[in-house]
């Protein structure tokens, strides 16, 4: 392998990035197994549930189209004015439920929506999130909003 001749780079050596190669080749072979639609067809009715059940919970402010046709199956949320960080460390530390949260590298999108102080919450169910996983989701924020 050649070093790069450039400052900082000619300085971070380092392997290939195994997983990763082999992460795309093994991507492309799942999709084409499963398909596109199947996979696009789950995650569109588990954020559709994950929709209905925080929309039904007091306190709890979903940004964005409240229904799944049309939308990826990310929902960004807050539970009142409370901090997105701190919303987010206990959905991890308290319910094993892993987040993202605060302005999520979109400071801008997050002045016209009013959320640039709290940031969000943002979730994102996936081909092998559970049904389950979603109703854990959606019990656990609700316990945070009745606090």
């Amino acid at each position: 392998m050649i070093q790069p001749e450039v400052t900082p780079d000619r300085y971070e050596s380092g392997t290939s990035n195994v997983p990763g190669i082999g992460g795309l080749e093994a991507g492309p072979d799942f999709l084409l197994e499963v398909g596109i639609a199947e996979v696009c067809a789950r995650e569109e009715r588990l954020t559709e549930d994950l929709l209905e059940g925080l929309g039904a919970i007091r306190g709890v402010q979903i940004y964005g189209p409240r229904v799944a046709k049309g939308r990826v199956a990310v929902v960004s949320l807050n539970i009142g004015r409370r901090d997105s960080a701190e919303i987010g460390f206990r959905l991890d530390r308290e319910y094993g439920i892993a987040t993202r949260a605060g302005l999520h590298c979109a400071p801008e999108a997050h002045r016209t929506i009013g959320t640039l102080g709290q940031g969000t919450e943002r979730l994102s169910p996936g081909f092998f999130t559970t049904s389950e996983e979603i109703q854990v989701t959606i019990r656990a924020v609700s316990e945070l909003a009745r606090e």
